[in-house]
């Protein structure tokens, strides 16, 4: 192959979303099996609906998406490890814990019908949560040496810079690593011709959508406001 030479490397060859092994997950993965309730809870309101997680997590994505809808069922595809308080909280909002291995999703063209077991029975769905785990797109930066978290992602300082000298990386592999959102302001046209300024909340990563469920589910909002309201102060 050719060879190229540079004082400085810019990896950004960000992350990729690593696919659970059940067939079917990947040709519904972004039609009807989704990751964020913000994005996608409208169109799917009040359908028969799946949260495809376990522990802290899957409670916690019940707990939010049942704002969406009631016909919620929370599938561990294995032993749950829930903790007795939680399941007992799931159970009175009538969002049962299915424990059942999963076998696959029975679709057309993406569009979920039908969750398979692997004790071969089967559950209607019209929609499923979930979260893949996004994992490195590349392994250049390993190639290279360049240090890893626990969570397999690249350790840059605060210019960017890995541990290797001279080898630098995007933004878009760190994402789990900032804060849960960030408020922006921008400038909206109206419909009268003249402008207005609206504040929101970008969210990046399914990792972040998570934070920022942490911050509300907690009632922590107050903090967070408080923390705002610091940086924005509202001018008199």
């Amino acid at each position: 192959g050719d060879f190229f030479y540079s004082k400085k490397l810019i990896i950004a060859t960000g992350l990729k979303d690593a696919m659970p092994d059940i067939k079917g997950f990947a040709e519904c993965w972004g039609i009807s099996v989704i990751h964020c309730p913000y994005c996608h809870g409208y169109e799917v309101r009040n359908e028969r609906t799946g949260i495809l997680g376990n522990g802290d997590y899957g409670f916690e994505f019940s707990r939010l998406v049942s704002n969406w809808t009631k016909d919620l069922a929370l599938y561990t595809n294995g032993k749950s490890m829930l903790n007795v308080q939680q399941a007992e909280k799931l159970t009175k909002h009538n969002i049962p814990i299915v424990e059942k291995e999963i076998d696959g999703f029975q679709h057309t063209n993406g569009q979920i019908q039908t969750i398979t077991f692997k004790d071969n029975s089967k559950i209607p769905i019209t929609a499923i949560y979930a979260r893949p785990q996004p994992t490195q797109h590349s392994e250049i930066a390993s190639q290279l040496g360049c240090e890893l978290t626990e969570q397999g992602r690249v350790k840059v300082d605060m210019s960017q810079q890995t541990n290797i000298p001279g080898v630098f990386l995007i933004r878009l592999p760190q994402f789990r690593n900032r804060p849960a959102c960030v408020g922006v302001e921008l400038d909206v046209l109206n419909r009268g011709g003249g402008s207005s300024r609206r504040r929101g909340i970008i969210l990046r990563t399914t990792a972040e959508l998570q934070q920022l469920m942490d911050v509300i589910n907690n009632k922590k909002l107050l903090e967070l406001t408080s923390s705002i309201e610091k940086v924005n102060p509202v001018q008199q």
